[in-house]
């Protein structure tokens, strides 16, 4: 019987890893849109005369960037007359999306008469916090969006910044070699005290009709600094040191230096913003409140919702999340003067492989804010492929293909449509593709659950074939 056993369970295990699964990853990476350029002062006389606008899959620029989305160098040029008799200086918008630490100026290039010109960063909301046109639209109101960033201070509405606050400092390390487990436990009403900790890897707490009791815990090895600023009313402290994770090991064999001082919570905060903005590659792009105004917001917020403990960690992980960018500059128009206004910038599609055996990569491009210029004329667009997705599928707006592969659409006015094409390996999409890729996806749905199945029932199969012989040579 044991080895009978033995055989079946080998029937399972080869069956189980017998299929092997081919281009393995994800079958959706989203991509965001891109967008013209705004203005954003009210009854501008300036004129768009025509605009050029290049998506160059070929530029170097592009090919090292990686990742599963295709990335393309767009360009806009503008050709732009003042139509006014006066002098005008037009503030002009264009927004993105990036990550306050993934954000790259060096791929951004703004000009006037082919000169690069000065701009100002601003950050927005995150991403989900984004205006759209209307509830069930896939398309972002880009003016909303520039319309809702400031160069205003924050002003919170939970808290105020000159509100005081215990800045409790602990110096803390062990007397010999070998590092010590550090607890620092206490007990707060959260409707009336708010806990900032910086320093701390370890956390709990337990909640019983408001009251909390929380403990935060780190390992140290040598003196450390460890803070905890309390807002709202005080709180004691208590200091428990252990040589084991389990806590069950009390030792007094280290030295400890408190310091105690009282300060207003925005001066706290600022010595941290100001740390975390050096650390910032583009500092010198980024208008001066911007930092502290998404970190205070973000406090605000958390205050807000009455988060227990606020952790100086998590309040500036603000680089973790996709945000609107709106970088701002100004040109100057002399009367009736015409000038050439290009924007150039890096722009990642969405690839998706739901339904298709390849991906498709997608990009979005909003024209719409070019309806806010007095008028707008002949938009010319051209898209030069890569290698490896040389095709235009799908698109919203009609592209001819010329023959070295590029592909061109004219326009005398700004379409009512704004603009998405997606990019294949082959010239269109046959059924054999959907049917190789839903085929595909099902497979790597079910590729644990199949195999296994398909072992079980052999090994059925073989059991009572071996049972029946079994019985034919007793009998």
């Amino acid at each position: 019987m044991k080895r009978f056993t033995t055989f079946v369970l080998l029937v399972s295990i080869l069956l189980t890893g017998s299929v092997t699964y081919a281009n393995s990853g994800p079958t959706f990476w989203e991509g965001y849109p891109s967008s013209e350029i705004l203005v954003i002062d009210e009854d501008s006389p300036i004129s768009v005369e025509k605009e050029e606008l290049l998506f160059d899959f070929t530029n170097e620029e592009v090919k090292d960037l990686g990742g599963y989305n295709l990335a393309s160098l767009v360009t806009a040029s503008y050709t732009m007359n003042n139509t006014s008799v006066r002098h005008q200086s037009v503030q002009m918008a264009f927004p993105l999306i990036s990550r306050i630490r993934d954000f790259n100026p060096n791929h951004i290039k703004i000009e006037v008469d082919g000169e690069s010109i000065p701009y100002q960063v601003f950050i927005g909301d995150l991403v989900n916090q984004g205006s759209k046109k209307d509830g069930d639209s896939n398309e972002w109101d880009f003016s909303a969006i520039v319309n809702s960033i400031s160069s205003s201070p924050y002003i919170p509405q939970n808290y105020k910044l000159d509100d005081m606050g215990m800045l409790y400092t602990y110096s803390i390390g062990p007397s010999g070699d070998e590092e010590i487990n550090i607890e620092i436990s206490y007990r707060y009403d959260k409707n009336k005290t708010k806990v900032i900790s910086k320093g701390f890897n370890g956390y709990q707490f337990s909640e019983d009709n408001g009251i909390v009791n929380e403990s935060l815990t780190t390992w140290v090895r040598e003196n450390e600094p460890l803070e905890i600023f309390v807002l709202g009313q005080d709180i004691d402290l208590k200091i428990t040191a252990y040589t084991n994770g389990e806590k069950t090991e009390e030792t007094d064999d280290y030295s400890l230096d408190t310091n105690t001082k009282e300060l207003a919570i925005g001066d706290y905060l600022s010595k941290e913003i100001e740390a975390y903005s050096n650390d910032i590659a583009y500092k010198d792009y980024i208008a001066d409140n911007q930092i502290s105004n998404q970190i205070i917001k973000l406090i605000d917020r958390l205050v807000e919702d009455r988060q227990i403990n606020l952790e100086l960690s998590e309040i500036f992980s603000l680089d973790e999340s996709d945000r609107f960018f709106v970088l701002i500059y100004d040109v100057e128009f002399d009367p009736q003067a015409i000038r050439e206004v290009g924007v150039s910038y890096i722009s990642r599609g969405t690839m998706e492989r739901v339904k298709t055996s390849n991906p498709t990569h997608t990009f979005d491009y909003i024209l719409n804010p070019a309806a806010n210029w007095a008028s707008f004329n002949d938009l010319n667009i051209e898209v030069r492929v890569p290698s490896d997705y040389p095709y235009i599928i799908d698109s919203s707006l009609d592209f001819a293909r010329k023959e070295d592969g590029t592909y061109q659409a004219s326009f005398a006015s700004l379409p009512e449509e704004d603009l998405y094409f997606t990019l294949y390996h082959k010239e269109s999409l046959s059924l054999l593709d959907k049917i190789k890729g839903t085929l595909r996806n099902g497979q790597d749905a079910f590729k644990g659950i199949v195999p296994f199945g398909v072992g079980l029932l052999v090994g059925f199969l073989v059991r009572r074939n071996y049972k029946k012989k079994k019985s034919g040579k007793t009998k």
